[in-house]
């Protein structure tokens, strides 16, 4: 395996990934592989008591996923702009005023990867504006009822992690209904 000076083994379009080699505490040398990836955003949208999703079929998986609007920063973006780009692009939604909720590494064992989730309510609707190959993924914009996203988090598995992360801080907000 071709390696460049930093460790980098590939350097693509989405991510990069590097080995690196750590003594452990016990004195063995331990090799890690590391995807580096750019910070994601991922957006929990009440519209009026509903949910905002997206269904769509991912072919890494091979299965059609819940999933809220979401997507990566890009260079020199405020994490704030990207969750509004995506959130337009992705659903056609623009929001008002966005509230950053918290920072997840959704897989630290083997990723740099942070996503910045945001909360908005009652956003205006409009047209999705999507980005070329995302119009082919088949993804379906739903509002989504307080039963509808229990019943989801009980019976759909696996689940895409921002979905249930989103999902269980906007039942949060819902505990009665």
């Amino acid at each position: 395996m071709a390696t460049t000076e930093d460790g980098a083994v590939f350097d693509g379009r989405a991510f990069r990934v590097r080995v690196d080699e750590r003594r452990s505490p016990d004195g063995r040398t331990r090799r890690y592989e590391i995807v580096e990836r750019v910070p994601a955003v991922a957006v929990v949208v009440d519209v009026q008591g509903a949910l905002l999703a997206i269904r769509q079929e991912r072919p890494a998986v091979g299965r059609v996923l819940y999933e809220l609007p979401a997507g990566k920063v890009d260079p020199g973006e405020d994490a704030e702009v990207a969750a509004r780009r995506e959130l337009a692009e992705e659903t056609g939604y623009r929001a008002g005023r966005l509230s950053h909720l918290f920072d997840l590494y959704p897989s630290p064992g083997y990723t740099s990867e942070v996503v910045s989730f945001f909360w908005t309510a009652n956003p205006e609707a409009g047209v999705p504006r999507r980005e070329p190959g995302e119009e082919a993924a088949g993804m379906e914009v739903l509002l989504l009822s307080p039963q509808q996203v229990r019943q989801i988090l009980e019976d759909s598995t696996p689940l895409n992690a921002l979905f249930h992360t989103g999902a269980t801080a906007w039942l949060a907000r819902h505990p009665l209904a």
